[in-house]
C-alpha cells in the first residue's frame, strides 16, 4: 500500500513551522511499514526528543488512474477517515537545515496511525467542509476543518501522477501548537516483553553492540511497570578498537523523581562479550537511578558473564 501525504496544506500550520505557504501541493510518501498495526501500542522512538502528532483527514483511493483532471478526481476516492501523522520534529529540522531528505523523521515504523472507521463520502454534504478533532486523555488538543485546506482534495489528486486502489492520502494538519509527546516525563506506562532469545553483534573500530529491553529514560518516571520475560539467553558481543557492548534490561532513569515503579525481569543467562583495545562492557538489569524511592524490582536470571 502506498501512503501519499500532503505537506503544508493549511496556512496556519505552515506559519507555525516558519514555512511559506506553498504555491503547489507538497507531497511526501510513507512506506506501508509506517502503518501502526491494529491493537499494537505506539512507543516513542528512542532517536527523538521532540515527537509531534498531527490529526489528519485520510482519503481512500478506490480506482486506478493517471494524470487525473481535477473535475474528474471525485470519481477516484470513495471514503474519508482520520489518522495521525507522527513526526520526529528535531530530526526533520536537522535534515532540512542540511538540505537533506527527511524521511527518517516521517517514515519510521508506526508513524502512520489509521483510524478504525472510514465513512462513505456521500454522507458528507461537502468533503471540503468536514470538521475533525483529536482528544488526548479526554481533552481536545486539535481541531480542524477541511475548508481551511490550501489545496482541495480533488486538486491534489489531480496533481498525483498515478493512483492505485487502496492508496491512502494524508491531507495535513490545520492545528497550530501541534501535539508534542514529551520524553521528559513518563507516568502510568506499561512495557511487556516476551521473547525467546536476543542477540546483538558489533564488529569493527568504534563499534557498539547495544541491547536495550524494557527501558524508560526520562527526567521524571512514576507509576510505570516493566515486565520482561526472555526464555533463553541474552547475548551482546563487540569486537574491535574502542568498542562498547551494553545490555540494559528493565531500566528506569528519572533521578529523585523516579518513584512507585515496578520492574520484573526473568531471563536465562546473560552474556556480554568484548574483545579489543579500550573495550567497555556495561550490564544493567533491574536498574533504577540514584535518589529513586518506593520502587519494586524483581530479577531472576541464569548466569551472568
Amino acid at each position: 500500500m502506498k501512503i501519499i501525504c500532503i505537506g503544508r496544506n493549511y496556512s496556519e500550520h505552515a506559519k507555525e513551522l516558519g514555512n511559506e505557504a506553498p504555491k503547489e501541493p507538497l507531497f511526501f510518501l510513507k512506506p506501508d511499514s509506517a502503518i501502526l498495526p491494529k491493537r499494537v501500542p505506539f512507543y516513542i522512538p528512542e532517536f527523538t526528543n521532540d515527537l509531534h502528532f498531527e490529526i489528519e483527514l485520510l482519503v481512500k483511493i478506490n480506482k486506478v488512474g493517471k494524470h487525473i483532471e481535477e473535475r474528474f478526481a471525485h470519481n477516484y476516492y470513495d471514503k474519508i477517515g482520520l489518522g495521525i501523522d507522527f513526526t520526529a520534529r528535531d530530526l526533520q529540522q536537522e535534515c532540512k537545515s542540511k538540505g537533506l531528505p527527511w524521511e527518517k523523521a516521517k517514515a519510521f515504523d508506526g508513524s502512520a496511525v489509521i483510524g478504525k472507521e472510514f465513512i462513505d463520502k456521500s454522507e458528507f454534504e461537502s468533503v471540503q467542509d468536514i470538521s475533525f478533532s483529536l482528544n488526548k486523555n479526554g481533552e481536545q488538543v486539535q481541531l480542524g476543518n477541511s475548508k481551511d485546506m490550501i489545496f482541495t482534495i480533488d486538486l491534489t489528486l489531480g496533481k498525483v501522477s498515478a493512483t492505485e486502489v487502496g492508496v491512502l492520502s494524508f491531507y495535513g494538519t490545520s492545528y497550530t501548537n501541534i501535539g508534542i509527546i514529551s520524553s521528559n516525563s513518563s507516568t502510568n506506562n506499561s512495557i511487556k516483553v516476551n521473547s525467546v532469545k536476543i542477540q546483538s553483534l558489533g564488529v569493527g573500530s568504534n563499534s557498539t553492540s547495544d541491547v536495550e529491553i524494557g527501558v524508560i529514560d526520562t527526567t521524571s518516571a512514576q507509576n510505570n511497570m516493566i515486565d520482561v520475560k526472555i526464555r533463553d539467553n541474552v547475548l551482546s558481543e563487540s569486537y574491535g578498537v574502542n568498542t562498547i557492548s551494553k545490555i540494559n534490561i528493565g531500566r528506569i532513569t528519572g533521578g529523585s523523581s523516579a518513584s512507585n515503579n515496578k520492574i520484573t525481569v526473568s531471563t536465562g543467562s546473560i552474556t556480554n562479550k568484548i574483545i579489543g583495545v579500550n573495550a567497555t562492557s556495561i550490564i544493567n538489569v533491574g536498574y533504577v537511578g540514584d535518589g529513586a524511592s518506593n520502587n519494586t524490582i524483581n530479577v531472576t536470571t541464569g548466569n551472568i558473564y
